[in-house]
């Protein structure tokens, strides 16, 4: 065999159990020179250019393997012959409303489907019932014996031309074949079985046509950088021999491409190239053989975990021109709901950043513009509402973008996110999307969203059927009084030392009245919780037609909270907490801006009991006053996604009564977190507090804890002055590697996915220092460490994590400790 510019595996099959596998002891690469200078190769003894590792050859011989063990029995090709070509296909029922006539001419053809069906199954069982079938099934063994046809002595046959003849022999088989094909129309239909040459060319290399069950082997690998060498080329592939050869394509390339090597660097569009290059390298794709499954692979799986919906086009392995073209879908335009200006407002607030809404809504009421929001005409109940939108960076090129509205970049893009504030949106209005459908138009690469909607609270609704009891109670009790799309249940556990385990669970509803109610219950030796309600109102310029434009959310709560064990001036201490609250908050900015400012007040008045072992509990009254503001940067659908949040607070002690203490007590809190690569996270955390000399032992700047430094309990050490700081170094799992590829899925495991797009193991040292310490040493201590990290829909992150604090605290000094909690990305207000 002599192919001098094309990289090429030979390989050799033989039977295991019936079904073709490869010869472990022949295949062996045969590599070109223009393929060894992206790849490292040496030279055998012979001088035949070979992989410098065994795994190239190991990741081919993976993907044929994988496809051999989907292809069918060899008899089950070679029967083919027997059956009618058009595969049976069950009659497509009739549209409501159909006639009579459909009606019967459905049946009719459904009766005819069954029938043939039947027969068609009794052909199959008549062939699998003979020996000679089990025997082929069973076979092990060499590749040539077993199709051996001896033309002087037919007992010399191999197993193969013996089943051939036991078919043509035996009478339940005759049968079985003359009903089909009667039933087919054909009466004179002959019984014939393929020989041996005709069946293997089926099986490696024919098109399966529209049924796919009948796939081949060259169809199986088509999308991989294997290439089948069909008999009869050079070099030889020799069906009956069981000798394949096939062409391996030359390596990925993307950049200084010389002639000849695959031009992988023609991506379209030119913006997408960093991106694609980036999916390639973390998928260890680039310098080893193009696969248009692999490539496929990876970048689906580069874009999902960005939340992006992005259609790609692959070249195939053939050919010489290699290219990859990404289409992000892109918003043109949004179909919405007929809703009430008050409800429609309400949605749009939420959908569009800030700019664009205060745009859009001097748009509607001016009297001689065109309209972003096209309604339909007075009198047309068909017609949506549609709103049509335009990118900022693409130019207005005719009269019909005149009436786009223009907006970011950042929601233009269809992903994830924007579906996520869509549909928070119609929830607040007790809508839900039943087709939120994404119509692709390759012409504009973007799609158009359709949000068809049905009110979820209509009792004449039959899109939100109750098929199980537990839908049929909640149907007849709690959706009467909460909308089934408002509902909201969580719960969670968490992990302290020397505090033992706190269980906490609730429930929300986002549309109960005007607002939102919710509870909480949980315990931690002793039960807690919380009830609470809140809604928007119009004050001071707020809210829907004020000066300020911003809604202005309103909470009033009423709790009972206890927590276990606090190390309150070296003594083990109880405490509990019962009392109520208002509390109102301001955004500044809009929903759905990646920037987030809010503004905070909160009043609370509570009654504080200490309980000490052996002594008499302590109380006291406490009412303060405590204003604050939230700053959060969202950009989870950035190049490298990041998060910061900074909440800056100042807690006042009003002293209301006698002996009630003033005092005042200042606290700033940093978390900023960034997706520096798939695999190398960095996350911080700080925390600073400064607290006036007259406040409360139990209201001091705590240190310890997972919340400030691990490797010491909470409240091993409290004083009037505390800072913080927890840098984590986050290592995610592998992503997307052509050793993991799985032909069946069209990529990797679910379990390796989940791996890899949740898990991640990270290294820690915290330190941080207390002043002017409580009847303690002040100073600096530390507490490296690592954990495990569980992200949940990019909302959570469940830690577990073990810490050994370096210095002294209350408890003694520093030592091996475990913690388990979890964060929200939510607006802690």
């Amino acid at each position: 065999m002599s192919l001098p510019n094309q990289s090429r595996l030979p390989i050799r099959l033989i039977f295991q159990k019936g079904r073709p596998r490869i010869d472990l002891n022949g295949p062996g690469l045969r590599l070109t020179e223009k393929f060894c200078a992206q790849y490292k190769c040496r030279k055998s003894v012979d001088g035949t250019l070979i992989p410098g590792d065994p795994n190239l050859l190991r990741r081919f011989l993976k993907r044929v393997n994988a496809a051999l063990s989907e292809m069918r029995y060899v008899d089950e090709v070679a029967r083919d012959s027997l059956f009618p070509d058009e595969p049976l296909r069950e009659p497509a029922k009739p549209a409501e409303g159909a006639g009579e006539q459909e009606h019967a001419d459905y049946l009719r053809a459904l009766g005819d489907y069954r029938t043939r069906k039947l027969l068609t199954e009794n052909l199959h069982r008549a062939i699998d019932q003979l020996k000679l079938t089990a025997e082929l099934h069973n076979y092990s063994g060499d590749w040539q014996p077993f199709f051996l046809k001896n033309n002087e002595a037919a007992e010399k046959d191999g197993l193969y031309e013996k089943w051939r003849r036991a078919i043509g022999s035996s009478p339940e088989v005759a049968a079985a074949f003359k009903a089909l094909w009667k039933a087919s129309g054909d009466d004179n239909r002959e019984l014939f079985v393929r020989e041996s040459g005709s069946t293997l060319s089926s099986y490696f290399s024919e098109s399966p046509g529209e049924d796919l069950s009948r796939a081949s082997l060259a169809f199986k690998i088509a999308g991989s950088s294997l290439i089948l060498i069909l008999q009869g080329e050079t070099p030889d592939t020799r069906y009956g021999d069981g000798q394949l050869c096939f062409r391996i394509s030359d390596p990925v390339v993307v950049a200084g491409a010389d002639s000849g090597h695959t031009p992988a660097d023609k991506f379209k569009p030119k913006e997408e190239t960093a991106h694609v290059i980036d999916a390639l390298e973390q998928s260890r794709l680039i310098g080893i053989p193009w696969s248009q499954e692999e490539i496929q692979a990876a970048l689906n799986d580069f874009y999902e975990a960005k939340g992006f919906l992005a259609n790609h086009s692959v070249s195939e392995s053939r050919g010489e021109d290699k290219t990859i073209e990404v289409r992000k879908v892109r918003l043109f335009a949004i179909r919405l709901p007929k809703l009430e200006d008050e409800e429609l407002y309400s949605v749009l607030q939420r959908i569009l950043p800030r700019r664009e809404f205060y745009e859009l809504a001097r748009n509607e009421k001016a009297p001689n513009e065109k309209k972003y929001l096209l309604r339909p005409e007075a009198g047309d109940t068909g017609s949506p509402l549609i709103l049509a939108l335009r990118d900022r960076t693409e130019p207005a090129d005719d009269g019909d973008d005149l009436r786009k509205l223009v907006v970011s970049d950042g929601f233009i893009h269809f992903n994830q996110f924007t579906t996520q504030r869509i549909g928070a949106a119609l929830r607040d209005i007790d809508f839900m999307a039943i087709a939120g459908d994404v119509r692709d138009d390759p012409d504009r690469h973007a799609a158009f969203m359709d949000l068809s909607v049905v009110k979820v609270n209509s009792k004449d609704d039959k899109k939100v059927p109750a098929h199980s009891d537990l839908n049929s109670f909640l149907e007849a009790s709690l959706y009467k009084i909460c909308p089934r799309n408002s509902n909201y249940f969580y719960g969670g556990l968490e992990y302290r030392p020397e505090q033992g385990i706190r269980g906490l669970g609730g429930y929300k509803c986002f549309k109960a009245g005007p607002g939102n109610a919710g509870f909480e219950a949980g315990g931690n030796g002793e039960a807690l919780g919380r009830l609470s309600y809140a809604g928007v109102v119009s004050l001071f310029g707020t809210g829907p037609g004020g000066a300020l434009r911003r809604p202005l959310f309103l909470q009033v709560e009423g709790s009972s909270l206890y927590e276990r064990n606090r190390l309150i001036g070296n003594v083990l201490t109880n405490e509990r907490r019962t009392g109520g609250m208002l509390r109102a908050v301001l955004p500044l900015l809009s929903p759905a801006d990646p920037k987030q400012f809010d503004l905070m007040a909160e009043f609370r008045r509570q009654t504080v009991s200490l309980f000490r072992q052996g002594t008499a509990p302590d109380k006291l009254n406490l009412t303060t006053l405590e204003i604050g503001a939230r700053f959060f940067l969202d950009k989870r659908t950035a190049e490298r996604p990041t998060t910061l949040e900074m909440i800056p607070r100042l807690k006042t002690g009003l002293g209301a009564a006698s002996k009630e203490p003033a005092f005042s007590l200042f606290s700033l809190s940093l978390a900023f977190h960034n997706e520096t690569s798939r695999f190398f996270e960095v996350d911080l955390k700080g925390r600073a507090a400064a607290a006036s000399s007259r406040t409360p032992l139990f209201e001091l700047p705590s240190f310890g804890g997972v919340e400030t430094v691990r490797g010491f309990r909470q409240d091993d050490v409290l004083g009037l002055r505390m800072w913080s700081l927890q840098p984590e170094i986050w290592l995610r799992a592998r992503g997307f590697l052509p050793a993991a590829f799985d032909p069946a899925t069209g990529g990797q495991s679910k379990v390796r996915k989940l791996l890899r797009d949740s898990f991640a193991l990270a290294f820690f040292s915290d330190v941080g220092g207390v002043y002017r310490a409580y009847n303690f040493t002040s100073g600096t201590r530390a507490g490296p460490g690592m954990g495990l990290r569980f992200k949940v829909a990019g909302q959570a992150t469940l830690r577990l994590d073990w810490a050994y604090g370096i210095g002294d605290g209350m408890s003694g000094k520093g030592r091996s400790r475990f913690y388990f909690s979890f964060d929200l990305l939510e607006n802690p207000f």
